[in-house]
Protein backbone atom coordinates (compact mmCIF):
# COMPACT_ATOMS: atom_id res chain seq x y z
CA UNK A 1 0.00 0.00 0.00
CA UNK A 2 3.01 2.37 1.02
CA UNK A 3 4.87 1.29 -2.29
CA UNK A 4 1.16 2.34 -4.76
CA UNK A 5 1.03 5.51 -2.59
CA UNK A 6 4.80 6.03 -3.31
CA UNK A 7 4.38 5.53 -7.21
CA UNK A 8 0.76 8.03 -7.28
CA UNK A 9 2.86 10.89 -6.26
CA UNK A 10 5.76 9.60 -8.33
CA UNK A 11 3.64 10.12 -11.58
CA UNK A 12 2.04 13.20 -9.92
CA UNK A 13 5.58 14.65 -9.80
CA UNK A 14 6.25 13.89 -13.71
CA UNK A 15 3.01 15.68 -14.56
CA UNK A 16 4.15 18.72 -12.75
CA UNK A 17 7.57 18.44 -14.23
CA UNK A 18 6.16 17.82 -17.66
CA UNK A 19 4.33 21.44 -17.50
CA UNK A 20 7.46 22.80 -16.06
CA UNK A 21 8.99 21.53 -19.01
CA UNK A 22 6.85 23.56 -21.38
CA UNK A 23 7.37 26.85 -19.76
CA UNK A 24 11.21 26.32 -19.88
CA UNK A 25 11.15 26.27 -22.88
CA UNK A 26 11.40 29.72 -24.19
CA UNK A 27 14.12 30.50 -26.58
CA UNK A 28 15.15 26.82 -26.10
CA UNK A 29 14.33 24.30 -28.58
CA UNK A 30 12.04 22.44 -28.15
CA UNK A 31 13.08 18.19 -27.65
CA UNK A 32 10.71 15.73 -29.34
CA UNK A 33 11.27 11.83 -29.92
CA UNK A 34 11.73 10.83 -33.35
CA UNK A 35 11.50 14.40 -34.49
CA UNK A 36 12.59 13.65 -38.24
CA UNK A 37 13.82 11.07 -40.65
CA UNK A 38 17.36 9.86 -41.73
CA UNK A 39 16.82 11.62 -44.99
CA UNK A 40 15.25 14.74 -43.18
CA UNK A 41 18.56 15.19 -41.08
CA UNK A 42 20.29 14.89 -44.33
CA UNK A 43 18.57 17.13 -46.68
CA UNK A 44 21.20 18.76 -48.88
CA UNK A 45 20.18 22.42 -47.32
CA UNK A 46 21.40 21.95 -44.15
CA UNK A 47 24.93 21.40 -44.93
CA UNK A 48 27.02 24.43 -45.54
CA UNK A 49 30.28 25.76 -46.69
CA UNK A 50 33.04 27.96 -46.26
CA UNK A 51 32.98 31.54 -47.29
CA UNK A 52 35.98 32.49 -45.59
CA UNK A 53 38.29 30.59 -46.70
CA UNK A 54 40.06 27.79 -44.39
CA UNK A 55 40.02 30.01 -40.95
CA UNK A 56 36.47 28.84 -39.82
CA UNK A 57 35.85 25.37 -40.84
CA UNK A 58 35.07 24.37 -37.14
CA UNK A 59 32.71 27.00 -36.76
CA UNK A 60 30.78 25.45 -40.37
CA UNK A 61 31.24 22.09 -38.99
CA UNK A 62 29.78 22.98 -35.62
CA UNK A 63 26.51 25.43 -37.35
CA UNK A 64 25.69 21.99 -39.10
CA UNK A 65 26.09 20.05 -36.40
CA UNK A 66 23.62 22.10 -34.32
CA UNK A 67 21.53 22.67 -37.28
CA UNK A 68 20.57 18.73 -36.78
CA UNK A 69 20.47 18.62 -33.18
CA UNK A 70 17.73 21.46 -33.36
CA UNK A 71 15.77 19.32 -36.04
CA UNK A 72 16.04 15.97 -33.75
CA UNK A 73 14.65 18.08 -30.50
CA UNK A 74 11.66 19.36 -33.24
CA UNK A 75 12.77 22.55 -34.21
CA UNK A 76 11.18 23.64 -37.17
CA UNK A 77 12.95 26.95 -38.09
CA UNK A 78 16.37 25.03 -37.77
CA UNK A 79 17.55 27.32 -40.73
CA UNK A 80 17.59 30.85 -39.27
CA UNK A 81 20.82 29.20 -37.51
CA UNK A 82 23.50 30.68 -39.21
CA UNK A 83 27.04 30.55 -39.01
CA UNK A 84 27.07 34.04 -38.05
CA UNK A 85 24.34 33.94 -35.29
CA UNK A 86 26.49 30.69 -33.55
CA UNK A 87 29.81 32.69 -34.25
CA UNK A 88 28.75 35.37 -31.82
CA UNK A 89 28.51 32.60 -29.29
CA UNK A 90 31.17 30.20 -30.01
CA UNK A 91 34.03 31.55 -31.86
CA UNK A 92 36.85 33.70 -30.48
CA UNK A 93 38.95 35.91 -32.50
CA UNK A 94 42.49 35.10 -33.37
CA UNK A 95 41.88 32.19 -31.67
CA UNK A 96 39.01 29.71 -33.03
CA UNK A 97 36.32 27.70 -31.80
CA UNK A 98 35.92 27.60 -27.90
CA UNK A 99 36.08 24.30 -25.98
CA UNK A 100 32.77 24.87 -24.92
CA UNK A 101 29.95 26.83 -25.90
CA UNK A 102 25.92 27.26 -25.34
CA UNK A 103 23.84 28.36 -28.57
CA UNK A 104 20.42 28.55 -27.96
CA UNK A 105 20.13 25.63 -25.15
CA UNK A 106 22.37 23.73 -27.00
CA UNK A 107 25.78 22.87 -25.60
CA UNK A 108 28.79 22.19 -27.39
CA UNK A 109 31.95 19.92 -25.95
CA UNK A 110 35.18 19.50 -27.09
CA UNK A 111 37.43 16.54 -26.35
CA UNK A 112 40.25 14.39 -27.40
CA UNK A 113 40.27 11.12 -29.00
CA UNK A 114 41.83 8.22 -27.31
CA UNK A 115 44.56 5.34 -29.00
CA UNK A 116 41.03 3.91 -30.91
CA UNK A 117 39.46 6.65 -33.17
CA UNK A 118 37.42 4.78 -35.54
CA UNK A 119 36.03 2.81 -32.47
CA UNK A 120 35.22 5.69 -30.62
CA UNK A 121 33.49 7.23 -33.41
CA UNK A 122 31.02 4.64 -33.89
CA UNK A 123 30.08 4.51 -29.95
CA UNK A 124 29.56 8.41 -30.28
CA UNK A 125 27.70 8.39 -33.68
CA UNK A 126 25.45 5.87 -31.79
CA UNK A 127 25.01 7.87 -29.01
CA UNK A 128 24.62 11.26 -31.24
CA UNK A 129 22.27 10.78 -34.24
CA UNK A 130 23.20 14.18 -34.80
CA UNK A 131 26.65 13.49 -35.54
CA UNK A 132 30.00 14.88 -34.02
CA UNK A 133 32.83 17.30 -36.20
CA UNK A 134 35.91 16.09 -35.80
CA UNK A 135 39.10 18.31 -36.00
CA UNK A 136 42.79 17.39 -37.39
CA UNK A 137 44.77 19.35 -35.33
CA UNK A 138 47.79 18.94 -37.26
CA UNK A 139 46.90 17.66 -40.26
CA UNK A 140 49.49 18.92 -43.47
CA UNK A 141 49.36 21.94 -44.93
CA UNK A 142 46.31 23.10 -42.11
CA UNK A 143 44.15 21.69 -40.13
CA UNK A 144 40.84 21.36 -40.69
CA UNK A 145 37.27 19.92 -39.40
CA UNK A 146 34.09 18.06 -41.35
CA UNK A 147 30.83 17.03 -39.80
CA UNK A 148 30.94 13.12 -39.17
CA UNK A 149 27.09 12.34 -40.09
CA UNK A 150 26.55 9.16 -39.71
CA UNK A 151 28.07 5.30 -40.60
CA UNK A 152 26.04 3.50 -42.49
CA UNK A 153 26.85 0.44 -44.73
CA UNK A 154 29.82 0.01 -43.12
CA UNK A 155 30.84 3.27 -44.14
CA UNK A 156 31.23 6.96 -42.62
CA UNK A 157 29.69 9.65 -43.86
CA UNK A 158 30.61 13.54 -43.75
CA UNK A 159 29.96 17.20 -44.67
CA UNK A 160 32.97 18.49 -45.38
CA UNK A 161 33.09 23.11 -45.20
CA UNK A 162 35.88 22.44 -47.74
CA UNK A 163 34.86 24.21 -51.32
CA UNK A 164 37.61 21.82 -52.97
CA UNK A 165 35.02 18.45 -52.00
CA UNK A 166 31.70 18.12 -52.86
CA UNK A 167 28.50 19.49 -51.09
CA UNK A 168 26.07 17.89 -48.52
CA UNK A 169 26.55 14.28 -47.35
CA UNK A 170 29.66 12.35 -48.63
CA UNK A 171 31.53 9.66 -48.24
CA UNK A 172 34.46 9.92 -45.63
CA UNK A 173 37.21 9.62 -48.22
CA UNK A 174 36.15 11.93 -50.04
CA UNK A 175 36.63 14.38 -47.57
CA UNK A 176 39.67 16.20 -46.24
CA UNK A 177 40.03 14.64 -42.64
CA UNK A 178 39.86 10.85 -41.75
CA UNK A 179 38.21 9.04 -39.02
CA UNK A 180 41.79 7.55 -37.84
CA UNK A 181 43.71 10.88 -38.35
CA UNK A 182 41.69 12.99 -35.88
CA UNK A 183 42.83 14.20 -32.57
CA UNK A 184 39.67 16.13 -31.33
CA UNK A 185 35.85 16.27 -31.55
CA UNK A 186 33.22 18.02 -30.98
CA UNK A 187 29.74 16.77 -29.49
CA UNK A 188 26.47 17.99 -27.99
CA UNK A 189 26.46 17.41 -24.37
CA UNK A 190 23.30 18.80 -23.70
CA UNK A 191 20.72 18.37 -23.77
CA UNK A 192 19.90 14.74 -24.55
CA UNK A 193 18.94 14.24 -27.98
CA UNK A 194 16.25 11.51 -29.13
CA UNK A 195 17.39 8.46 -31.52
CA UNK A 196 16.07 9.04 -35.28
CA UNK A 197 13.50 6.60 -34.66
CA UNK A 198 11.67 5.85 -31.22
CA UNK A 199 13.25 2.98 -29.15
CA UNK A 200 11.36 -0.37 -29.14
CA UNK A 201 8.76 -2.14 -26.28
CA UNK A 202 9.92 -5.44 -25.53
CA UNK A 203 6.46 -7.23 -24.80
CA UNK A 204 4.73 -7.08 -21.64
CA UNK A 205 6.91 -4.32 -20.83
CA UNK A 206 5.48 -1.34 -19.28
CA UNK A 207 9.04 0.94 -19.65
CA UNK A 208 11.06 1.90 -22.51
CA UNK A 209 14.14 0.04 -23.65
CA UNK A 210 17.02 2.59 -25.30
CA UNK A 211 20.75 2.46 -25.58
CA UNK A 212 23.19 2.61 -23.25
CA UNK A 213 23.87 6.03 -22.00
CA UNK A 214 24.70 8.13 -19.10
CA UNK A 215 21.44 10.58 -17.91
CA UNK A 216 20.96 13.23 -15.63
CA UNK A 217 19.03 11.40 -12.54
CA UNK A 218 16.18 13.94 -11.01
CA UNK A 219 16.69 11.48 -7.86
CA UNK A 220 19.87 12.89 -7.19
CA UNK A 221 21.39 15.53 -9.55
CA UNK A 222 24.40 13.24 -10.06
CA UNK A 223 24.07 10.50 -13.04
CA UNK A 224 23.28 7.04 -13.54
CA UNK A 225 23.96 4.47 -16.39
CA UNK A 226 21.57 2.88 -18.25
CA UNK A 227 22.20 -0.31 -19.64
CA UNK A 228 19.16 -0.87 -22.15
CA UNK A 229 17.80 -3.41 -20.35
CA UNK A 230 13.76 -3.10 -19.96
CA UNK A 231 13.18 -2.84 -16.28
CA UNK A 232 10.19 -4.25 -14.12
CA UNK A 233 7.61 -3.40 -12.70
CA UNK A 234 8.13 -4.18 -9.13
CA UNK A 235 11.09 -2.68 -9.29
CA UNK A 236 11.06 0.66 -6.89
CA UNK A 237 12.01 3.83 -9.80
CA UNK A 238 10.25 4.60 -12.85
CA UNK A 239 11.77 6.23 -15.99
CA UNK A 240 10.28 8.88 -17.94
CA UNK A 241 11.00 11.40 -20.80
CA UNK A 242 11.47 14.95 -19.18
CA UNK A 243 12.92 17.53 -22.13
CA UNK A 244 14.14 14.95 -24.34
CA UNK A 245 15.73 13.07 -21.66
CA UNK A 246 15.23 9.76 -20.02
CA UNK A 247 14.56 10.34 -16.41
CA UNK A 248 14.53 8.36 -13.15
CA UNK A 249 12.20 8.78 -9.80
CA UNK A 250 12.89 6.66 -6.94
CA UNK A 251 10.43 5.95 -4.23
CA UNK A 252 12.28 3.62 -1.51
Amino acid sequence: MKLIKKQMIALVLIMVISVMDIGLLGKCFTHGVGAVTFDEINNPDIFLKQVNGDLQCTLVAATMLIRRAAMLSGYADWADITVDKVKSQAWIEGVGLKYNFTYEGITVNKAPFGADPVNEALLLLELHPEGIVLFDQIRSPRSHAVLLTDYTNEMFYCADPSDAVPYGRIPISSGLVQVQDTEFYYYVSSPGIAPLSPPAMEENSSILAVDSNTYPSISSGTSYYYDGAVKSRVEPYLYYISMGIFRKIIWN
